[in-house]
């Protein structure tokens, strides 16, 4: 307000419920014509997909969504929560993390899978192999995860010293760490990534 209690030039406009739901309407239509208005499916992976993108994008593109995981040595595990046909997996326990395969209500533990598609091993680098690869033909996905029923995981944590950011790329928390700590001001620090 303006000395003397006048009201000043400039008024807030308000939107009504309706007029605000026309506008969401006409800038989704606006953004899904972008891909041209006929999507019929759209596959999200490289990091888990939070939920208010997954419903942004039904709302704006009306299809369906598919949120995957996967690996290259292995190709595709599971989608949207659930593990594929013809994929084999086993949990093993990582108590040094805290997690079991014993642990209620949801077993957890390090994913290890077989599909049908899978690599063989690593060319010329054996150690890599064996690393990777368990006695059993097991690819150790280095992921933990929560096993909600017979077929439904939700990955947890990583066993790894490195995370992913939601655009897919790769952050190892001990570089940064390193940097951070050089710091007068810091004497120790953590980095977590989630």
């Amino acid at each position: 307000e303006e000395q003397g209690g006048e009201s000043s030039s400039s008024t807030v406009m308000e939107l009504s419920a309706m007029e605000s739901n026309e506008i969401e309407k006409r800038v989704m239509a606006e953004f899904a014509s972008i891909l041209g208005g006929r999507i019929q499916m759209i596959v999200t992976g490289g990091a888990a997909t939070s939920d208010a993108v997954l419903t942004f994008l039904k709302k704006c593109f009306k299809c369906h969504i598919n949120d995957g995981y996967g690996a290259t040595e292995v190709g595709g595990i599971m989608d949207n929560g659930y593990i594929k046909h013809g994929v084999v997996f086993k949990l093993i326990s990582v108590p040094e993390m805290g997690y079991l395969t014993s642990d209620k209500p949801y077993p957890r533990g390090e994913f290890c899978v077989k599909t049908e598609t899978m690599f063989a091993g690593y060319f010329g680098n054996e150690e890599l192999t064996r690393s990777q690869l368990d006695e059993e033909g097991f690819y150790h996905s280095g992921d933990i995860v929560e096993l909600q029923g017979e077929k439904k995981i939700r990955i947890i944590d990583r066993i790894k010293n490195i995370f992913k950011l939601a655009q897919g790329e790769f952050i190892a928390p001990e570089r940064l760490e390193s940097v951070f700590v050089q710091s007068s001001y810091i004497d120790n620090i953590f980095i977590y990534g989630n």
